[in-house]
Formats: C-alpha cells, sequence, structure tokens
C-alpha cells in the first residue's frame, strides 16, 4: 500500500523525490484558478444526468451496456481538507458546499514557496477565498501539488487510475472532477485524454478558459485545449502528485448535453517493465451515497472501469478546430524529420487549404511512440464567420487528402521519416497509411474507442426522471422523487429540483417506498420491481426498495435484489430444503411426541429434490400418458407436471386416450410419481422404496411445489412389519373444503374448469392486500357414502405462506351452502322467479390436513389409519400432527404423500415411536453426478423420539446457506480482530463451494449467491500475475500462419489462493493490443482462475506472426452489479513477437514430408563396423549384417492402400549364427515422428476472426 499521507508540518514519506525546477520565468501562483462566478447562480437544477460505459456499439450508435444515475457530493464529507481551516470554522463534516467564493478559505503556496529547498511544506502558506468546488478539489494539502478531495474516505484505492466524481453545490451547479493517479504511489505518469461534449457544451461560449473551474497543472507544463465540444487535455505528473482538472458549471439548459472522455491506450498502458506505471488501472468512478443525511451513513461507492473500455488506441477527432490523423501501420523512427520538415510539411497543407491561413497556424505533430501523424489546424477567425471557413477546409482537407492522395504524396516529399518494419509487405509509405479520417467540430457526436470511453449524458429532469416506472428505481435516484397515485405500486416519477419539485430528502427511511413495505416475504417482495428483501434484518427479514449500492434504508447487512421465478427448473435456485437430525442421544427426551422444531440438531445436510420421473419408472415405460406429451413420449427435461394421471386401484397403467379411461384420474404428479398399485399391487412403484427401511424424499413438480413421501419398506422383500410415527408441522400451508353438489350439476370437464378458476381468483381476492398470490387450486373428486350418486368435490388451495392459509381458513369457515355457491359459481336461476338457486347441497367445515395420498389397509386383519390435528400459534403460524400406524405383509408396502409445501419456511419433523422389522431410515435426494437417487442411511433409532426425529426444514436460499454452513458445525481456531479470519476457513470453503451460497464476511456469513455484496473485505491486490506465453504445436497448428494462435498461461501467486472467500472471487482479465498501434486485438473478461491447479490457460486467436503484441493480464474480484471486474491488480505485462510458424516439439527439426531421424537415431551412411570381439563375417556368401542399433524407419504411407507385396524369404543365418537380441522397443518420440509423417502434409481451413474477437 502507499504509505500514509504526510502530517502538515513534518516532510511527506520517503524516498524523496528531486525538487520541482523553478519556471524560467517569473512564476505565477499555481492553480487552484477558479474562473469567475456567474453573478446570478441558478436556485434549482434543470439537468439530470447518467454515467455510460462499457458500450460495444458505442463507437456508431453511442449505446452503452452499463448506466447508472450520478450521485453527486452535496456536501463536504468527514476529515476533508477544508475542514480544518480556521477560518472555515462555520463548515463541518456535512455543510452543504457552497456556491460563491467569497466565503471558503483554502490554503495556498506560491511556486517560489513549492520550488525552493527541501521538498515539504513551507509553514507561511496563505489562506485565500475560492469557491466551493474549488475548495472540494482540495489542491496542494495534505498531499502536495495533489488533489485532496475525500477525506476519510480515502481507501488509497486509486493508484495508477483515474478518480471521476461529481458534486453539486449550494445552488445545485454541477461540476465534474478529473484526478489521475494517486499521490505517492511510487510511479509517474503522462496521459493525453480526449474530451466531447454534445448538445449544449457546442457552444463557442464554452472553451478551455470558461468551462475548466480549476486546472492542477503543477508549474505550467501541462496543456489543455476544449472548443465547440472537442477538447485534448495532456498531462505528466511525478510519483508524488496527482494532476486534473474541474469541469463545471456545467450547462444547466433545456438542450442537455453529455461529455465523453477517453485516454490514449498508449500512454495509459504505462511502462511495459512497470505495472505501477501510468493509468494501467483505468478509470474509478465514485458515487457519494446519502450525501445530505446522516454523516455516520455517508459512503463511498465505486465503480471500475478498465484499461481495455476506459481507452482508445488514436485520437481522430478534432482537437481546436480541424485535426487531420493518420495511423501508420508499423514503427515510426523520427529520424530526418525535424524542424526543417515540420516546417515544410505545413506550408503544404497550408497551400492546400486554399484559405487565408499561414504556417504558423498550422502545427503537424509526429508521435513515434504510436505512430501517429496529427495535422493540427488553428483558425483565428471571428466567431460569425468561423463555421463557414471550418466547412471550406474541411472540404479542400477531403478533396486533396482522399481524392487526390496529396497528402501522402508530402509524406514521401519530406524524406525517411517512416520505416517499414522487416516482413511488411508492400513496403513504401503509401502502404503504411492504415486509416485516414478527418473530424469536424460537432460532426460526429460519439466517440470511436472499441468501448466508447465514459459519458456523463445529462438532459432535463423531467425526462430523466420519466424513464423509471416504479418507486424503487426512482427514489434510489438522488435526482428524482416518487410521486405515489392511488395504489402503492402506481404514481410518478419527478424531479428533486425546479419549483415543481418532489419534496423528499434522502435521510433515514424516507426514501423508502410503501410498495415495497407492505411484503412480508422474499418472493413477493422480490417480485415487485424495485423492491430487495434483507433476510437478516429485522425479526423475519423486511422488505426495502432501492438498487444495489443504494437502498432507501442505512445500516442493513445484506439485501437480495434479484427477483425470483417459481419453476422446476430454477426452483432449487431459489427455495431449498435441508434435514436434520442428531447422532448422540440428547438429555431428558423420551419416546412421546413433542415440538422437535426449536431442538437443538448436531447433524445439518442437504436435501435436494426429485424432479423427474427417473428411468424405468412406469410413467417413463408403461404407463406413459401419451395424450399429455401429443402422442409422443416422457422426456425427463420436461419435469414432473404439476398434474398427471395414474389408475389409483391397481387395474393398471394408464390407457393410451389418457386421464379418460376407466380407471384413471387426475392426480397431482407427486402423486404418479408415488405410483401405487401398479405393477406391485398396494405398494409404491416409484423404486425408491428400500428393503427394511422407512425413505423420505421430496418431489417438486413443473410449478415449484413440493411434496414428501414417506415410503415404509419394500414389496415382496420377505418380510412385513408395523410402524407408529408422530408427525408434527410447522408453516405447511394448504387449506382444503369440500362440498356435495345438487343433482342437478352435472360437472363436466369444462364445468370443472371452471369451478377451479372461481375458487382460485376469490381466493386471490381475500389475499389482494398483500399482493402475494395464491399458488394453485387442486380439484379432487371423491365420493360421500351419505350422498351417493352425487359429486363429492374436494377443492385444495395451497397458499404462499402460513399467515395466508390462516387468513383463507378464516374466510371460508364463514361461508355457507349459499354463499360459497354463489362465490364460486355453483347456481342456477330460478326460471319462475329469477331468483338464484344455490348448487351446493352441503358444505364442510374447512380443513389444514396436508396429507393428499394414505396408503391404507388391503386386508381386514391389519390397521392402517392416521389422526390429523391443527392449531395456529401465536405468530399465526399454521401447525399440525399426524398420528399414523401402518402393518403391512411381505408382498407390500406402505407410505403417504404430505403437501404441497409453501414458498416460505415450513418444517416437518419425523419421529418413529414404534417399529417391528425396521433397520433404517434413509433420507432420499436427487444425486447429480449419478443422475439418480442417493440416501443418507441412519440406524433407524436415530429417527425416534428419544432422540428428536428428523426435522425436515425449507425456506429461502438465505435461511438454507445460514443454517447448513452455521459456524458451529465447522468448529476451529478464529481471530475476531481481522475480517478475513474471523471465521474458519473449512465454514467458507463448503459455504463456497455450495453452487447456491456465497460466503460475504461483512455481510452475515454464507447467504444467497443473488445477495449483492459490496465488498468481501479482500485487499487489492498490488501483486501482479505471472504470465507467460507459448504456441501451440499439434496437427491442428499447422499451416495455420495467418491465424496463429499464442497461449497464455496464467498464474496467481500461491499464497492468494488459499485464503477463501477472496480466493474464490478472483477473475482473470486479458487484454492484448497492437504494439505499435495499441488498437485493441483481443479481450477476455471473467475467467475464474482454477485454483485446483499452478496454471490457467488463455487461447488468444488471430494474432499474426511477426507482429508484436503487448499483453496485459490482471487479477480482478468477480462484480456483480456494474460489470464482472472491481479491484483488479497490478497487471503482469508481457512484449510478444508471434513466431512465423509455431515451434516444433524437441527434439525435431522443422517438419518436413519426411522427417529425419532425430539423434541418436539417425543412420549411419555405410554399414555399421563389426563389434569388437565379434567373429570375423564368412566369405560368400554374404551373410545379413548383425541386428542395427535402431529399428530401420518405416516408408512414408501411400496414399492409396495396395495389396501388401509377399514377404521376401530371410536369408541363411550366418555360421556360426551370431547371437541376436530382440529388437529394441520403438522409442515413443520416434513413432511420433512415424505419426508425424502422415500428419504434416494436412493443412487446416484458416480461422475467421470477426473484429479481433
Amino acid at each position: 500500500p502507499p504509505p500514509p499521507p504526510p502530517p502538515p508540518s513534518p516532510p511527506p514519506p520517503s524516498p524523496l523525490p528531486p525538487s520541482p525546477p523553478p519556471p524560467s520565468s517569473p512564476p505565477s501562483p499555481p492553480p487552484p484558478s477558479p474562473s469567475p462566478s456567474p453573478s446570478t447562480p441558478p436556485t434549482d437544477a434543470d439537468q439530470c444526468c447518467m454515467w455510460k460505459w462499457a458500450g460495444e456499439t458505442a463507437s456508431s450508435s453511442g449505446v452503452f451496456t452499463l448506466e447508472r444515475p450520478i450521485h453527486p457530493a452535496r456536501a463536504f464529507p468527514p476529515g476533508h481538507p477544508t475542514l480544518t481551516i480556521a477560518q472555515n470554522s462555520p463548515l463541518s463534516a456535512g455543510s452543504l458546499i457552497p456556491t460563491d467564493d467569497t466565503t471558503v478559505f483554502s490554503r495556498f503556496w506560491t511556486n517560489e514557496q513549492l520550488s525552493i529547498g527541501a521538498w515539504g511544506y513551507p509553514g507561511d502558506f496563505q489562506t485565500r477565498t475560492t469557491s466551493g468546488a474549488a475548495a472540494f478539489y482540495a489542491y496542494n494539502y495534505p498531499y502536495m501539488l495533489s488533489a485532496n478531495p475525500f477525506g476519510d474516505f480515502n481507501d488509497n484505492g486509486q493508484w495508477n487510475m483515474v478518480s471521476l466524481f461529481t458534486i453539486r453545490d449550494s445552488s445545485l451547479q454541477l461540476y465534474a472532477f478529473w484526478i489521475n493517479d494517486m499521490p505517492w504511489d511510487d510511479s509517474a505518469g503522462t496521459i493525453d485524454v480526449r474530451v466531447r461534449g454534445t448538445g449544449a457544451l457546442t457552444n463557442p461560449s464554452f472553451t478551455d478558459e470558461s468551462l475548466l473551474l480549476l486546472e492542477n497543472d503543477a508549474f505550467g507544463k501541462d496543456d489543455y485545449q476544449f472548443y465547440r465540444g472537442n477538447g485534448l487535455f495532456r498531462w505528466k505528473w511525478l510519483a508524488c502528485c496527482t494532476t486534473g482538472m474541474v469541469m463545471g458549471p456545467l450547462p444547466n439548459e433545456e438542450e442537455g448535453f453529455s461529455i465523453n472522455w477517453q485516454m490514449l491506450c498508449k500512454q495509459a498502458g504505462g511502462d511495459a517493465n512497470r505495472p505501477n506505471s501510468g493509468l494501467v488501472q483505468g478509470i474509478r468512478i465514485y458515487q457519494w451515497a446519502n450525501p445530505t443525511g446522516a454523516v455516520a451513513n455517508m459512503r463511498l461507492v465505486h465503480y471500475d472501469i478498465p484499461l481495455p473500455y476506459a481507452c482508445d488506441a488514436t485520437y481522430d477527432a478534432a482537437v481546436w478546430a480541424i485535426s487531420q490523423t493518420i495511423v501508420l501501420d508499423g514503427a515510426v523512427t523520427c529520424d530526418g524529420f525535424g524542424t526543417a520538415e515540420r516546417a515544410e510539411f505545413a506550408e503544404l497543407v497550408a497551400a492546400w487549404t486554399n484559405v487565408d491561413i499561414t504556417s504558423a497556424n498550422v502545427a503537424v505533430w509526429v508521435d513515434c511512440d504510436t505512430a501517429l501523424v496529427t495535422v493540427h489546424i488553428r483558425i483565428s477567425q471571428p466567431a460569425s464567420v468561423f463555421l463557414s471557413d471550418i466547412t471550406t477546409i474541411a472540404d479542400r482537407l477531403r478533396s486533396y487528402t482522399v481524392s487526390n492522395n496529396n497528402l501522402n504524396v508530402a509524406l514521401s516529399q519530406v524524406g525517411n521519416a517512416f520505416v517499414n518494419p522487416p516482413g511488411y509487405e508492400p513496403s513504401g509509405c503509401d502502404a503504411t497509411v492504415d486509416r485516414r479520417r478527418l473530424d469536424v467540430i460537432s460532426e460526429i457526436p460519439f466517440p470511436s474507442a472499441p468501448y466508447g470511453g465514459v459519458t456523463l449524458d445529462c438532459k432535463v429532469c423531467a425526462d430523466h426522471c420519466a424513464q423509471w416506472n416504479n418507486c424503487g428505481e426512482c427514489a434510489a435516484d438522488s435526482q428524482c422523487g416518487w410521486a405515489e397515485g392511488a395504489t402503492p405500486s402506481a404514481g410518478n416519477c419527478v424531479s428533486v429540483y425546479g419549483p415543481d419539485a418532489y419534496d423528499i430528502s434522502y435521510a433515514g427511511t424516507s426514501r423508502c417506498c410503501s410498495a415495497c413495505s407492505r411484503h412480508s416475504y422474499e418472493h413477493s417482495c422480490l417480485g415487485e420491481p424495485g423492491c430487495g428483501w434483507a433476510p437478516l434484518d429485522g425479526a423475519r427479514g423486511i422488505c426495502v426498495s432501492g438498487v444495489p449500492d443504494f437502498p432507501c434504508q442505512d445500516g442493513l447487512i445484506n439485501v437480495i435484489w434479484e427477483p425470483p421465478t417459481h419453476d422446476s427448473i430454477t426452483h432449487r435456485e431459489i427455495h431449498k430444503t435441508w434435514v436434520k437430525y442428531n447422532s448422540v442421544l440428547p438429555v431428558g427426551l423420551g419416546n412421546e411426541c413433542f415440538d422437535f422444531h426449536d431442538l437443538s440438531f448436531d447433524v445439518v445436510k442437504r436435501f435436494e429434490p426429485i424432479t423427474s420421473y427417473p428411468e424405468g419408472h412406469p410413467k417413463n415405460t408403461i404407463a406413459v400418458n401419451q395424450a399429455l406429451w401429443d402422442g409422443g413420449w416422457y422426456d425427463t427435461s420436461i419435469g414432473i407436471p404439476h398434474e398427471d394421471t395414474w389408475c389409483t386401484n391397481g387395474d393398471g397403467p394408464d390407457g393410451l386416450n389418457g386421464w379418460r379411461a376407466s380407471c384413471v384420474e387426475k392426480l397431482y404428479g407427486a402423486e404418479a410419481y408415488y405410483a401405487y398399485g401398479f405393477p406391485d399391487a398396494w405398494s409404491t412403484n416409484s423404486g425408491a422404496a428400500r428393503h427394511e427401511s422407512v425413505v423420505v424424499m421430496q418431489v417438486v413438480d413443473t410449478l415449484g411445489e413440493g411434496f414428501l413421501l414417506l415410503l415404509v419398506d419394500k414389496a415382496h422383500d420377505g418380510s412385513g412389519g408395523s410402524l407408529d410415527l408422530c408427525i408434527t408441522m410447522k408453516g405447511v400451508s394448504t387449506v382444503s373444503f369440500s362440498a356435495v353438489f345438487q343433482r342437478w350439476i352435472t360437472f363436466t370437464e369444462g364445468q370443472e374448469a371452471i369451478y377451479k378458476q372461481n375458487v382460485l381468483d376469490w381466493a386471490n381476492s381475500k389475499v389482494s392486500a398483500t399482493s402475494e398470490q395464491i399458488s394453485s387450486v387442486k380439484i379432487v373428486r371423491g365420493r360421500n357414502s351419505e350422498y351417493p350418486g352425487l359429486f363429492y368435490i374436494t377443492a385444495r388451495i395451497a397458499c404462499f405462506s402460513a399467515v395466508q392459509a390462516d387468513s383463507i381458513y378464516d374466510e371460508l369457515a364463514q361461508l355457507n351452502r349459499a354463499s360459497a355457491s354463489f362465490a364460486f359459481g355453483i347456481f342456477q336461476t330460478d326460471p319462475t322467479t329469477g331468483s338464484p338457486i344455490a348448487g351446493i347441497l352441503s358444505l364442510e367445515m374447512p380443513t389444514t390436513d396436508p396429507v393428499i395420498f394414505f396408503d391404507d389397509t388391503y386386508s381386514d386383519r391389519l390397521r392402517n389409519n392416521y389422526k390429523y390435528t391443527e392449531s395456529t400459534d401465536a405468530d399465526y403460524i399454521l401447525r399440525g400432527q399426524i398420528d399414523a400406524h401402518w402393518e403391512w405383509d411381505a408382498c407390500c408396502s406402505d407410505g403417504l404423500i404430505i403437501g404441497p409445501t409453501p414458498a416460505t419456511a415450513w418444517s416437518v419433523n419425523i419421529a418413529v415411536k414404534a417399529y417391528t422389522n425396521l433397520d433404517f431410515f434413509k433420507i432420499g435426494m436427487y444425486n447429480a453426478e449419478k443422475e439418480g437417487v442417493g440416501y443418507y442411511t441412519l440406524p433407524i433409532t436415530y429417527a425416534t423420539a428419544s432422540y428428536g426425529g428428523v426435522l425436515i426444514e425449507g425456506g429461502t436460499l438465505t435461511e438454507y446457506c445460514q443454517t447448513v454452513y452455521a459456524a458451529p458445525l465447522f468448529p476451529g481456531v478464529v481471530d475476531p480482530s481481522n475480517v478475513l479470519t474471523s471465521f474458519t476457513q473449512n465454514q467458507c470453503n463448503a459455504c463456497m463451494d455450495d453452487a447456491v451460497c456465497v460466503f460475504a464476511p461483512l455481510n452475515g456469513g454464507c447467504v444467497s449467491i443473488f445477495s449483492y455484496q459490496e465488498s468481501y473485505g479482500c485487499p487489492r491486490q498490488r501483486l501482479s500475475p505471472e504470465i507467460a506465453l507459448f504456441s501451440r504445436t499439434g496437427e491442428e497448428a499447422y499451416g495455420v500462419h495467418s491465424n496463429s494462435t499464442r497461449v497464455v498461461r496464467a498464474a496467481i501467486p500461491g499464497f492468494l489462493t488459499t485464503t477463501c472467500p477472496c480466493n474464490m472471487e478472483y477473475r482473470l482479465l486479458l487484454v492484448v493490443y497492437n504494439f505499435h498501434t495499441y488498437q485493441q486485438v483481443y479481450l477476455k473478461q471473467d475467467l475464474q482462475p482454477r485454483l485446483d491447479h499452478t496454471y490457467t490457460f488463455i487461447d488468444v486467436p488471430c494474432l499474426e506472426p511477426g507482429r508484436t503484441y503487448v499483453f496485459y493480464l490482471y487479477n480482478c474480484f468477480h462484480q456483480r452489479d456494474v460489470g464482472p471486474f472491481d479491484d483488479c491488480s497490478q497487471p503482469a505485462i508481457l512484449i510478444d513477437t508471434v513466431p512465423f510458424k509455431p515451434p516444433m516439439p524437441p527434439p525435431f527439426e522443422p517438419p518436413s514430408p519426411l522427417p529425419p531421424m532425430p539423434p541418436p537415431f539417425t543412420p549411419p551412411p555405410s554399414s555399421p563396423p563389426t563389434p569388437p570381439g565379434a567373429p570375423p563375417k564368412p566369405p560368400s556368401p554374404p551373410s545379413p549384417p548383425g541386428p542395427p542399433p535402431f529399428p530401420p524407419p518405416k516408408p512414408p504411407s501411400p496414399p492409396p492402400p495396395k495389396p501388401p507385396p509377399s514377404p521376401p524369404p530371410l536369408p541363411p543365418p550366418p555360421p556360426p549364427p551370431p547371437p541376436v537380441s530382440p529388437l529394441p522397443t520403438m522409442p515413443s518420440t520416434m513413432r511420433w515422428a512415424r505419426r508425424m509423417a502422415t500428419i504434416l502434409p494436412r493443412t487446416c481451413a484458416p480461422c475467421t476472426c470477426y473484429g479481433g474477437r
């Protein structure tokens, strides 16, 4: 980290930089040099603004992918240097920034004071009055020749980057602050920044003299130019200091305006040999949260914009009047291009224009580093004729530079100033001109950088605020307020400025919207636009309004802003279940049924639901309802439908005509999954039952509703048994009512659908005040022995929450058969009297019994039954208890189904009271790796009431993460003094390994992955990652020379990979530039490094052999809200010239049709000599030579295969035969070379690259 700021009196930190040289002429006082304030400042603002950046199409359309409303500073933050000056005693932290330049004082030193003697602060400084905006810049103190605006919020994170933010003074005048680098960060820099304005800023009255309130220009070494919307700002600074400017007051006119900033990539990229140089980190936008509220709640929020998004390779726009830029595609040398050549070139350009311009008005800049030649023309005519002169000159330059090509001729007349590097064809100056452009002032409204740089876009406040259509987003914009309409969700977003402003202040909870605060549950809260759920605040969480970084309420622990969905595919991402049990016998529990929901358990496990019919299930094989799937077969990607068909009497599978078959009924999909009665009678056929075991599992259907299935024993396992269970429930939220219809009610399929919709509409009308909709309604046809032959219909209402179910229960209890008939549309009109006749003959009292299926007895000698009792606790949460008893034979199994479970918190405890012939309690869950059902297997004693039973809980992701990865489950040594050591690494790693959780040390520990974390408490890394480059080898690389691929081998320092959660949030950012032009050719972002490997590899396409590129590799933190990068490290920088051919793997030579054998296996030119001691060769007939020391090479494979010739007969063995050793095994390298003989002739099609990406 950089050294701390020096105190006012002692000298600043060492090492001491050299003293700045005094100016050659009598010095003038350094800035701040505020321009005269308007005599009558505006009393309100009519311009509201947005920050915009990261627009891949911005160069042509101005469309940016990231936009945020500005949050300007309105008051001085705590610790601001202005507050330490005695004359400013009326001001304090939280005081508004004054408009005038007569009431605020700032410290001031002359150039002589700053440049004499040792580097330090002379004690005889002056205090001078200045404007509030200039005082906010805080030039020269506590860091000399630097900006010091952040006070206690200085996070020391601005090294090698630009700080960009806005302020509004007490008269609501708007200013933009641009600050280069931070003081004493051990790096100097030089930067060119192109600034382009549109709208009101193109007015001739806005020049660099009138627009710049302050120029941070030590000793007059910098250059500022701005006119009619086009500007170029050039700064140089030492490691001690910063440079920058304050632009303002900005226009407050109805026309609107925008300002776009872009840095020159070549300069911003710094020194390739020093990662801590230039502005290599890009731009950081600062937002001031709660700027006029309580000082204790003031915060500084930042958005990081890395180098590739903030800079442009070249400058093509006009700077002062007209500028012609030529980009040379190659290296440039300045030898031979001196003052005389520049003057000659300037005279040629002046002659081309046919306008009264002398060579003194034409400047020619040659930048050898960036291969740029810029022709710059200044015009001194009066403003009345300025535009016409520009048009004339523009037409002339277009004609000559494009049509007649005289500009290229002029280049050749100057001499050999431009030299092509080796390997470039064709040669010559004309061939090197890659791009020629002419920009006239305000002709092109948007920049030409790849991503558009950074733009401050301002428009009339009424139009700006109208873009927000909900209270949350509107109130989160400090420039707007929500005027509520007839309902909490209705209203308009209006400006907080102007005579008709909506009066609302950002303090406390006054900006919280009633549209959000009325919600009591996460799912309904997040379903309301502009609302977020704070799960760890309040008794059970609270619903707040706003956006990430700017909630309406201060001091919140954690907020979720992403809205949920309700389908099976994403169900596990928004709602989770988990299971608890004890492995050690608790003290004081008996074997009686008890409310175990608040008991402590020592084991907590995930409980993943089943979401599709598995392979082999009857609904996936013999009992497919083809009518439901349009005559096709079941696909597991469909999931388990909310309603499916099954024949419940065991007479066989579904018929091809679907549920209309005689024995087939429409049931819940969970009941079809249970598959009662076929092919095994009186048993489940789900395939999940286990021998002498109780199995509990969860099924989630396509509507996102969950069901608990309890399976007792397995059919045909050779033994029967018995089981007594006590099942207690909390928060299971299903309400049912049954009715007998009059005999004249036919209740066809169409009438059933109408009745179902009427019940749903009626239920939703009773809960509309909370806007939490009923989950579903299921109609069940049954029989009533008291009314044979009449329709006995049960409607099961699956409620959103237990509180909602309690309300629906009370509403149903007040109905009678007449009012229910009219409420649900079951009536007819008397033809004689015209009076309605109730269609419901008998209406039963509602019940909250959640059992939708109970496997009853098939023999009178067996007893299968259950008893349900219900109650409501003090919090209006439904509670219920099921006392169940089963007896079964070896042929069969038993079980039940409970559900649907709600979207809010619920729990079910299953306690075994008595059993026979059962050994295990199994918890069945979906196993993604096996793509099937897996089990946690417990001794059945762990599930008995004396152990507390098995508790299954369901809830939101935050509740799941907080429970499954609670600190007591991961004991270890912690150090509370450091946020990153206040928890065990085992806890953090387990949490981060779960795809739906994230560990947030500053925001509650293990929480939902959808929650927003502004920071993880991880320090920004100054240490650069490691980078190395390679070329791909192998058959896929040969012949692809024009689009050769380089491979980046990236590594982050080893100790960084072991600290959770920081290591899990690392993301690599790689950008590749053309070394000569700094044109971006490749960008790879948001790449998570492989922490379980030493290296991460990145393929870089489209690099051309012979060209030189520079690679920048950053290690950043993942950011969920405004781009994938935050707090990037210093980059690893590498300059590389791509080889023309990828190197061959050693020890081979470059490829050839038949590569020679590598040493030591190269055949000798003649037969090998006789080994010493070997017997002499016999005379004629000659015998074959002895075994060679290497296998003979195989000939190259012929193109078409031919029948092999008959092998020649072996020669007779020599007398006496020498000992022959077996042929040695062919070395792997030799086999590889033989294989290459068939590979090398092949060629690959060239890659197709789009825009270098």
